[in-house]
């Protein structure tokens, strides 16, 4: 049973006492009982008081691993790179594109179609199929 304050009452499985003396026994008795609850939360305060010192130097410590993590995720990092680097399409010097270009539109109506056929390719070595959902 929960009470206006919001707080529960769970004596007796939360169900209030029919007799007007019972309900003001379970009062009294659990004024009676806060000593004992003081004092285990005294004792349990006691014992985390004395792992303090503990805690505390385990927080200002300093990693042993920290050095060997900096070496791990730098040389993951080098590893992405290089799979980037290596899944990346090999590209042409610019040169090569700019006399490939000349040599097109220099051949007259051919050129038109060389160039279309090369915007194909460019395309399609761009174009991902997928659906929503995947990964």
């Amino acid at each position: 049973m929960q009470g206006r304050s919001g707080i529960l009452y769970t004596y007796n499985n939360g169900r209030l006492a029919a007799d007007p003396k019972l309900a003001s026994l379970n009062f009294l008795n659990a004024l009676e009982r806060i000593p004992k609850v003081i004092e285990t939360h005294e004792r349990e305060l006691a014992k985390v008081k004395e792992q303090i010192p503990v805690f505390e130097a385990a927080a200002s410590g300093v990693w042993r691993k920290e050095d060997e993590l900096r070496t791990l995720k730098r040389n993951a990092a080098e590893l992405d790179r290089k799979i980037a680097f290596s899944l990346a399409p090999p590209t042409p010097p610019e040169k090569e594109e700019q006399a490939a270009d000349k040599n097109v539109v220099g051949q007259g109506n051919n050129a038109r179609f060389h160039q279309t056929d090369k915007v194909k390719q460019d395309v399609a070595s761009r174009v991902v199929i997928g659906k929503v959902g995947w990964r």
